[in-house]
């Protein structure tokens, strides 16, 4: 309509000369029509065109990522409670083509009704995910071993804390096996550097494979691995499973045209 035209336009004029070096796109929400209306970079974030995406808010939050819903209502409910007038969130939101960008959107509320409801919010929409990836990929290489994905001493310590922390407040046991391969310096030295990587990736999955998700697995460095066994209900599920993991790295490794044996 004319009259929602003419309120984007305001609010796009407002606000483009500060936005426009950002990327950030603008929205304009009718709280009581539960209607939104998208500047054309909003919508082309996500790689719809303008004529792609309608106004219900309804159909606007169902992109949302299912786990990041919560937490961006989380984020907005001081606007309702009186607390505040302004929200930042950061989430993923489902493109055209199915895939999730990370969105950061700022609000603030433009109009409160009689009884201080607030009926409109404007704020900005901003592609985060080069920024997130970048992140991510900082966290990974700090806490988890390149090689085998498996999580390396510093987060191993980590956890290792948390767990006893876990275990004297609720008396439950936990174990910690420590595990390391006979041979693998002779395979290594025989086969070759990329054969010997690839052992270790294989004794990770193997390792894995004998463990409940609850637990944690951990590359020390070299050949020396460790396992966290959490929450044990009887002492002799700890023998079972070492037993099985020794038996399990004690199977032939079959690495491309070779076949190595070792031993823990």
């Amino acid at each position: 309509t004319a009259e929602i035209n003419t309120r984007l336009r305001d609010v796009e004029a407002r606000w483009r000369f500060a936005l426009d070096s950002t990327g950030a796109g603008v929205w304009d929400l009718d709280i009581p029509a539960n209607r939104i209306l998208l500047s054309s970079r909003c919508k082309a974030m996500l790689g719809f065109a303008d004529d792609e995406i309608g106004t219900r808010m309804d159909d606007w939050q169902q992109r949302i990522h299912p786990d990041d819903l919560s937490g961006l209502m989380s984020a907005r409910q001081p606007l309702f409670d009186g607390g505040s007038d302004t929200f930042t969130n950061e989430h993923r939101t489902r493109c055209k083509d199915g895939s999730w960008k990370w969105i950061q959107t700022h609000g603030k509320v433009a109009a409160r009704d009689a009884a201080n409801v607030p009926v409109r919010v404007i704020g900005t929409y901003l592609d985060i995910s080069e920024r997130r990836q970048a992140e991510e990929t900082i966290q990974r290489q700090a806490n988890f071993d390149p090689l085998t994905q498996l999580p390396n001493r510093r987060l191993f310590l980590d956890r290792l804390g948390q767990e006893i922390t876990k275990s004297r407040r609720t008396d439950v046991p936990l174990a910690l096996l420590l595990i390391d391969l006979d041979e693998f310096k002779e395979v290594n030295d025989m086969l070759g550097h990329d054969v010997g990587d690839t052992l270790l990736q294989e004794t990770a999955r193997r390792i894995r494979s004998c463990i409940r998700d609850a637990d944690t697995v951990a590359r020390q460095g070299g050949d020396e691995f460790t396992v966290i066994l959490t929450e044990l209900s009887d002492r002799t599920h700890i023998e079972d499973i070492a037993q099985k993991i020794i038996g399990r790295l004690a199977e032939p490794f079959y690495l491309g045209d070779e076949v190595a044996y070792v031993t823990a």
